[in-house]
């Protein structure tokens, strides 16, 4: 699985060789320019492969300090912290012998240790106060 941060990097690399061929294609039309070819119509191409290089240049130092909305970390920096891990839940129809309304249990799987259970009337009410008590204790 490639994080953000990887696709950011590969994506400005990317970027990069784009602007340095365009600058390889702005170069190779002032060329031919400057030998004075009057049978190519080349001002149009040569200032778009210009503006083009320019271009690409400005997207890669943009994406370079881009920054991620929830942690504030350059994206190229990203790590896996910021990004939510998949969890897997196991919920359990307990029914306690007392009348209540809390007849389901929700839990991480393998980390029953932490004692951070959900519990709810309903399946999906045990499994949301389960990711709430996740979220307060992050």
């Amino acid at each position: 699985m490639k994080y953000d941060s990887e696709v950011y990097i590969e994506a400005i690399a990317e970027l990069r060789k784009a602007a340095d061929a365009a600058d390889q294609a702005d170069a190779m039309l002032r060329d031919v320019r400057c030998r004075g070819c009057e049978e190519v119509e080349i001002g149009r191409d040569w200032v778009g492969a210009r503006i083009a290089a320019i271009k690409l240049e400005a997207m890669a130092k943009s994406l370079e300090a881009a920054t991620c909305d929830d942690c504030g970390a350059l994206l190229t920096e990203h790590g896996a912290e910021c990004f939510p891990r998949p969890i897997c839940v196991q919920v359990e129809y307990i029914h306690p012998p007392i009348p209540t309304r809390i007849d389901w249990l929700a839990y991480e799987d393998g980390k029953e240790e932490q004692q951070i259970y959900g519990y709810g009337a309903t399946r999906e009410e045990a499994v949301s106060a389960l990711f709430e008590r996740i979220a307060d204790a992050a």
